[in-house]
């Protein structure tokens, strides 16, 4: 089919949809030395992709137990991340330090934004991509409280020294999810919380990478706020009727989980002082697809960031590479 015709790869599923050629010249581009901390994550890998692709200097902290290989191209730096000297070292001379750190892991982003500010940092984009957490009841959730805290941390920084931010919010990340998330294509399973008619915002791993981009070569800008970017905007059951016709109606597994249950359950086991993955399965289903919560942006950053909007052709696309993987 002609719209499937463009992802047949892993390499071209990372540039679907790719905009024009938006490299920079190192004379005009004000923040091109980025850190990367979280490289090899679910986000990291499509972070690097793009810095690279867009000629940026990338270098990655790693912590000194890990042999994980990154691509031709990016720097290494082993660290402690228990150390702001450590840290503090690794980050001299950069402008920007893009923060890609599983949710486990959020308590090191303290030191590594103490670490920033004493290394002269220009820009810091912390771990807050996915759910809008200046939404007053997706705040509430514990689980986005690091990130919070983070948040209300760079504020402060940014009124007392030379370091900036910007906030990413990007929705779930729409071809993962679509893997390892909401569904298992592959395995013709999905969740459709609460029947699946909510409409949210979902975005791809390489348009994330494309909006890191897009706010580092858009300095001014993108300071000190929050940006909003999305693939598309839909329905879950939307989706589920997209990948029927991709894979054929039959052998699919719909299960349509309660939001408020899980919600409630996920409470519960949090103040048992719980916190593994079924435990925040309600706080992500919540912020995901809640009423309320603030799952679809109603205004969005992509045009000032060089996002193209996904077409249903190009979802179905996405759909049928998955599929076929």
């Amino acid at each position: 089919m002609a719209e499937y015709a463009e992802i047949t790869s892993i390499s071209m599923l990372t540039s679907f949809s790719e905009p024009e050629e938006t490299t920079i010249s190192s004379k005009t581009r004000y923040m091109s030395k980025v850190v990367v901390a979280g490289a090899s994550g679910n986000l990291g890998p499509s972070i690097i992709d793009q810095l690279l692709k867009n000629g940026f200097d990338v270098t990655v902290l790693s912590r000194q137990s890990s042999s994980h290989i990154f691509p031709e191209g990016v720097k290494v730096r082993h660290v402690d991340y228990t150390s702001r000297d450590s840290l503090c070292s690794a980050l001299a001379g950069k402008n920007a330090v893009v923060s890609a750190l599983p949710t486990h892991a959020l308590d090191c982003q303290t030191l590594l934004i103490e670490a920033a500010v004493a290394a002269g940092v220009q820009r810091f984009i912390p771990s807050e991509f996915g759910s809008d957490t200046t939404n007053p009841n997706c705040a509430l959730l514990p689980l986005f409280q690091n990130k919070i805290l983070a948040h209300e941390m760079l504020k402060e920084k940014a009124t007392q020294c030379g370091l900036s931010y910007t906030i990413i919010y990007t929705g779930p990340f729409l071809d993962w999810g679509m893997k390892h998330g909401f569904m298992n294509i592959k395995g013709k399973f999905i969740d459709l919380y609460n029947n699946g008619d909510q409409i949210f915002s979902t975005t791809t791993l390489p348009s994330i990478g494309r909006a890191v981009c897009g706010v580092l070569m858009k300095p001014i800008e993108t300071r000190n706020r929050v940006v909003r970017v999305h693939d598309i905007a839909t329905t879950q059951k939307r989706i589920l009727s997209m990948a029927k016709r991709v894979t054929g109606p039959y052998g699919w597994m719909v299960n349509k989980p309660s939001i408020e249950d899980m919600l409630s359950n996920s409470f519960t086991a949090y103040w048992q002082g719980m916190q593994d993955v079924d435990t925040t399965a309600g706080f992500i289903a919540a912020a995901s697809w809640g009423r309320g919560y603030g799952g679809v942006f109603e205004q969005t950053d992509n045009e000032l960031l060089g996002i193209p909007m996904m077409s249903e052709d190009v979802l179905r696309g996405l759909i049928h590479f998955l599929w076929e993987q």
